[in-house]
């Protein structure tokens, strides 16, 4: 419920950085990913914001449709503009993130790092189902870029700005959906999960910049087809 108040709060931000992708990671803000910068043409993937533009949705009645999420179980999360568990690991260059999600017995966390001599961001994720009984649920990542359009296989391209960016799965098979304009969801299907079972993934994200919008859009390939 809206109280007419508001406050200024500080926000920590997370920069991963290499001499190919620049990636900022807010774990005051659901542990997303904020911003995303080609480094080889100095595109911004996804805009450094200098706002939080909140509007009505999600769970807790508002949402921010800005940058890569992790979501899990019916509706999205209640906690996309909260705080989540966080350690740097100075010494492989990454960030773990982590969340026990209240009321579904289920935790999520994500390692997200940059490989060497390669220019997308890797994100291992990790879900487990905490509760000694069956747990059934979906769970994924999801994107959002406005003014961009969705790019095949999975991904958002922003032709006004010739930037945006794709993701992949190394295993399993991703649903791809079209939630809006400018809004789209990596998913695993819904399954039913056995009492402290956990699943592992790896995810590629991998920025595009200085082309129309791709045809096609994997891990390490991109390329635009024009009539």
């Amino acid at each position: 419920q809206a109280t007419g108040k508001s406050q200024r709060v500080p926000l920590r931000r997370v920069i991963l950085r290499n001499e190919w992708v620049e990636v900022g990671i807010a774990p005051d803000l659901g542990g997303r990913i904020i911003s995303l910068i080609d480094r080889r043409t100095h595109a911004e993937a996804i805009p450094t914001p200098t706002e939080i533009r909140i509007a009505p949705g999600g769970l807790r009645a508002v949402e921010w449709d800005h940058g890569i999420q992790f979501q899990i179980g019916p509706g999205g999360r209640a906690n996309s503009l909260g705080p989540v568990e966080m350690q740097i690991q100075e010494s492989e260059d990454s960030v773990l993130l982590h969340e026990l999600i209240p009321g579904l017995g289920v935790s999520w966390q994500a390692k997200v790092s940059l490989p060497q001599n390669s220019p997308r961001v890797q994100i291992d994720c990790s879900v487990f189902n905490r509760s000694l009984a069956t747990n059934v649920f979906e769970w994924g990542i999801s994107g959002a870029l406005e003014g961009a359009q969705p790019v095949p296989e999975g991904g958002l391209y922003d032709e006004a700005r010739n930037a945006g960016f794709s993701m992949s799965p190394e295993k399993g098979a991703l649903s791809v959906a079209v939630e809006s304009p400018g809004r789209t969801s990596w998913t695993f299907p819904s399954r039913p999960w056995m009492p402290r079972e956990r699943a592992d993934h790896r995810i590629s994200l991998s920025p595009m910049s200085g082309m129309q919008t791709p045809t096609f859009a994997g891990r390490d390939l991109a390329f635009s087809l024009q009539d």
